[in-house]
C-alpha cells in the first residue's frame, strides 16, 4: 500500500505543473534559423511593451549571443524601451516552498540593465529578485529567490526596470520548481531513484 501511495504521489508530482513555468526556455514558436521576431509569436506568456520585446534564436548579427538553454531566448530594451514585462499564471500548492530562477545577459551595448522577477498572490509579492548586468563579457548570469505559495495559483512577472539607449538585455531559462529539501522536491527525488532501479 505504501508503494502505491508513493508511486501515485510521484506520478502526480511528475504530471502536474506544481509551479513549473511553461515555455521557460522560449522554445515554442521555433524560428527556422538565427533571427528575431516580435514577441507575439511566443506562447504561454503575457506581454506588455510587445513591440520592443523580441523572441530571438541563436547567434545573429545584432546580439552575437547564443541561448543559455536550447536555441531561443527573449530580449528587452530595444530602441530604449523600458518597463516591458513578461507574465505567466502558475499552478502552485499552498504552503509549498519554491525556487524561482532566471538567466540574464547583456547582449548589446555595455550599460547597466536590470530585470525584476517577482511572484505574487495577486495582492502581495511572495518574493522577488532584481537581476543586473552591465557588460557582454559577463555572459549568462543566474538570479533566484525562494517563496512559499499561499494559494493554488501565483503570478510570475519579469519586468525590465532599468534600461539604456542602444542597450538590450536577454532572458532565458525561467523556472519555478519546488525548493530543495521541500516535500515535493524530495518526493520527486525518491521517484527518480526508484525509476533507475
Amino acid at each position: 500500500m505504501r508503494l502505491f501511495i508513493v508511486g501515485s504521489a510521484a506520478a502526480l508530482f511528475a504530471g502536474s505543473a506544481f509551479g513549473t513555468v511553461l515555455n521557460g526556455s522560449f522554445e515554442s514558436a521555433a524560428l527556422p534559423a538565427p533571427d528575431r521576431v516580435d514577441i507575439s509569436n511566443l506562447t504561454d506568456w503575457g506581454v506588455t511593451g510587445g513591440s520592443t520585446v523580441l523572441l530571438e534564436r541563436g547567434v545573429n548579427g545584432v546580439s552575437q549571443i547564443a541561448a543559455h538553454g536550447g536555441v531561443q531566448f527573449v530580449t528587452m530594451g530595444h530602441n530604449s524601451g523600458q518597463g516591458e514585462t513578461l507574465t505567466q499564471l502558475l499552478s502552485t500548492t499552498p504552503g509549498q516552498a519554491y525556487t524561482a530562477t532566471f538567466y540574464l545577459a547583456c547582449i548589446q551595448g555595455d550599460a547597466l540593465q536590470s530585470v525584476r522577477m517577482a511572484v505574487s498572490d495577486g495582492a502581495n509579492d511572495l518574493g522577488s529578485v532584481v537581476g543586473t548586468v552591465s557588460s557582454r563579457t559577463e555572459g549568462w548570469v543566474p538570479f533566484s529567490f525562494d517563496f512559499v505559495a499561499n494559494g493554488l495559483t501565483a503570478r510570475l512577472t519579469l519586468t525590465q526596470t532599468v534600461g539604456a539607449s542602444e542597450a538590450n538585455v536577454a532572458i532565458d531559462d525561467v523556472s519555478v520548481v519546488p525548493a530543495p529539501g521541500s516535500a515535493l522536491a524530495l518526493l520527486g527525488l525518491v521517484a527518480a531513484r526508484r525509476g533507475r532501479r
